[in-house]
């Protein structure tokens, strides 16, 4: 094993002109110049994953064009760079989805010297938090951080040898592919999960559409104005705490006194059962208020729905608000404007489609079945990520090395 030797960034490009560039000025490639056919692909900064090619908003150039723009052509295998955050210096290699890239102005292209370096183990180190926090300390911008290319050029890595980096590369890599297949699976429930929930508010023989107000007893938002805040008291619900997580959290919060929770519970007193929803920012968040849950208030921005339990069970009402019916109806309020609330009389009037209660608690068991396997899917991946970012803070500085004489 030749011993590792820290290098600059800049060193890793094949000694050629155009191996480490940016892209050309605006004046040189402009957006009138983009086309509809498929022929040079331009690299932008929402292509740039952190190790993934991500195809969306795809723009294109001429063969024509792209020749005049010679000194910034990518191929596949290429590394592409974002010179703006978030994450800033965020790379991944360039597909054979296409034959040609262009990069745009905030993108590097890096073409990697392979007789020295693995392409694999360099975008690694680009997207590792030690490169990320060395590269922040150069960097430019308040608001946004840029990093500019003869900046990061002179960037140092360690590199031990090419044998080495491909095997950092290659344990690296099965960690991947093992996270890869579970988000294949958490996909595939997600769509189960969706589907039932679709299938489950359409009409049948033992169903019948009836309106929300019909089928609870209270629905009701919080308080209307901004409480004074406490170091420590009751806790106070708002829609940040319905969409950080699956539940409600609690952790982190902000408290009201017991004088203003008992004079807020006059309008809205959350019990475990109620649904609470959000109508204001992102709408249609619902949550159940689960047992064991403390006492709290809960702010404007948060309805709370009393469903009535010889009609409606907590849960089933609940999957109304993640069901393509609740979002039809949503669309239908908002003509087209963009809908930024939901008022207590659009909630009283929307229509769910209500089969007897047993076959609402039988659908959400369906539905808490595939959650359970989505959550413990999550929590495997959760796990590989955190290996994979272990590993790259001791594989990828050398403080653990990898035997290159065995099998991985």
């Amino acid at each position: 094993m030749r011993e590792a030797e820290v290098v600059e960034l800049g060193d890793v490009a094949l000694p050629q002109p155009g191996s480490f560039v940016d892209g050309p000025f605006g004046s040189n490639l402009k957006s009138e110049e983009y086309i509809e056919r498929a022929e040079v692909r331009l690299i932008q900064l929402q292509n740039i994953g952190l190790g993934d090619w991500i195809n969306k908003e795809a723009r294109y150039i001429t063969h024509q064009k792209a020749d005049s723009l010679r000194r910034h052509e990518a191929l596949p295998g290429d590394l592409a760079i974002a010179k703006m955050a978030d994450p800033i210096a965020r790379a991944c290699i360039l597909p054979s989805r296409h034959e040609r890239y262009v990069v745009v102005a905030d993108c590097i292209k890096l073409r990697v010297d392979e007789s020295r370096f693995d392409r694999r183990f360099i975008v690694a180190v680009l997207n590792s938090w030690n490169f990320r926090r060395s590269v922040e300390s150069i960097s430019t911008g308040t608001t946004r951080l840029r990093v500019g290319l003869e900046a990061l050029k002179r960037v140092r890595i360690w590199a031990p040898s090419l044998r080495e980096q491909s095997r950092i590369a290659d344990t690296l890599d099965a960690i991947r592919e093992k996270a890869s297949a579970h988000k294949g699976i958490i996909r595939k429930l997600r769509l189960v999960e969706q589907s039932i929930i679709a299938d489950s508010m359409k009409s049948t023989n033992e169903s019948h559409r009836e309106r929300l107000e019909h089928l609870t007893s209270l629905i009701v938002d919080g308080v209307h104005h901004t409480p004074k805040y406490v170091s420590n008291g009751v806790p106070f619900v708002t829609v940040e705490n319905l969409t950080r997580g699956g539940g409600i959290s609690f952790h982190p919060i902000r408290y009201v006194s017991t004088e203003d929770h008992l004079e807020y519970s006059r309008r809205a007193s959350p019990t475990v059962g109620d649904i609470l929803v959000s109508k204001d920012g992102t709408l249609g968040v619902s949550r159940v208020v689960p047992d064991g849950s403390p006492e709290f208030s809960i702010f404007v921005s948060v309805a709370l729905i009393r469903p009535r339990p010889a009609l409606l069970n907590s849960h089933y009402g609940a999957m109304f608000f993640d069901s393509p019916d609740f979002f039809r109806q949503l669309g239908n309020l908002s003509s087209g404007t963009g809908l930024k609330h939901i008022h207590l009389s659009d909630f009283r009037q929307f229509v769910l489609n209500v089969p007897p209660v047993s076959e609402q608690e039988a659908l959400v068991a369906r539905v808490e079945a595939t959650r359970n396997v989505i959550r413990m899917e999550e929590s495997a991946l959760a796990r590989l990520n955190k290996l994979e970012q272990g590993l790259m803070d001791d594989l990828l500085t050398g403080r653990v090395r990898v035997p290159i004489d065995v099998q991985v």
